[in-house]
């Protein structure tokens, strides 16, 4: 690694980089945060008809929690001008070096620019491989798509470093290269909905491969049809329905009539 990148200052603290011998990890980056706002975003160029599911890190320390890890669309020279797809809280690792958040799913109707931040915890950074807070990474001649987010507020900074984060998606791997819109390919496929037990509604999510008729129904547990939420014609990609929890007749569905698997979708 060269000279420059063992210390680099930042708004709210220290970029720290030492060597590492963990497996698959030539160095580790952290930040010795004063708050929570300082993060590490890696970018990914994603093709389009993917569909997100989350997101491995490998880390230093197995002990800690990190405040927040999210996910925004870009392009964007400040997280405050990303969009805002994703966030989970508190994130620590699941086996050996290795956090895998889950987020989404979701579904990318065009190529798209997707950034990953890691908010990091108040800390002294890293110290050495296996203790502090840390992400592994491998060193770079020149800065990537790897960058430090001081605050929310300011400028990404460019990283030497390609940093050990990468997505998980429906097929298990996101390709980093984009398509041109010829070659968008979409997919027909329906999500889980779920009926939020605060507001009584429920947001479902579905897509076509190619435009066309597409009917979308609720059924009970005993496959009674419930409700017919739409049965017309839709353009190709993804499209989002609300259903208010009443049948076809305005009345309310009784609790526990309805499975997670009760949304059923006919379409091109």
């Amino acid at each position: 690694m060269r000279c420059s990148m063992v210390w680099a200052m930042v708004a709210t603290g220290f970029l720290v980089v030492v060597s590492g011998a963990e497996a698959g990890i030539d160095q580790i980056v952290g930040l010795s945060a004063i708050d929570q706002q300082s993060a590490l975003v890696k970018r990914f160029r994603v093709s389009a008809g993917t569909v997100i599911t989350g997101i491995v890190i490998k880390n230093n320390d197995d002990r800690t929690v990190f405040p927040k890890v999210s996910l925004f669309r870009g392009p964007a020279a400040t997280l405050s001008e990303a969009t805002r797809l994703g966030e989970i809280g508190n994130v620590g690792s699941r086996e050996q070096h290795r956090m895998r958040p889950s987020i989404g799913p979701i579904v990318l109707q065009r190529a798209e620019e997707i950034l990953v931040a890691v908010n990091w915890p108040a800390s002294s950074g890293v110290q050495r491989v296996g203790e502090g807070a840390g992400i592994g990474a491998t060193a770079l001649e020149a800065a990537g798509d790897c960058f430090i987010s001081p605050s929310f507020e300011e400028p990404l900074q460019p990283l030497l470093a390609d940093l050990a984060i990468s997505l998980v998606t429906e097929a298990g791997k996101a390709e980093n290269t984009g398509l041109a819109p010829a070659e968008i390919a979409y997919r027909t496929y329906l999500a889980k909905g779920a009926i939020s037990s605060a507001t009584g509604q429920a947001k479902i999510e579905f897509g076509l491969a190619r435009p066309g008729m597409a009917s979308l129904g609720i059924y009970s547990v005993s496959g009674r049809l419930v409700r017919v939420l739409t049965k017309s014609e839709h353009s190709a990609g993804r499209h989002v329905l609300g259903w208010d929890g009443n049948d076809d007749g305005g009345r309310r569905v009784a609790g526990g009539c309805i499975s997670r698997n009760s949304y059923r979708l006919r379409g091109s």
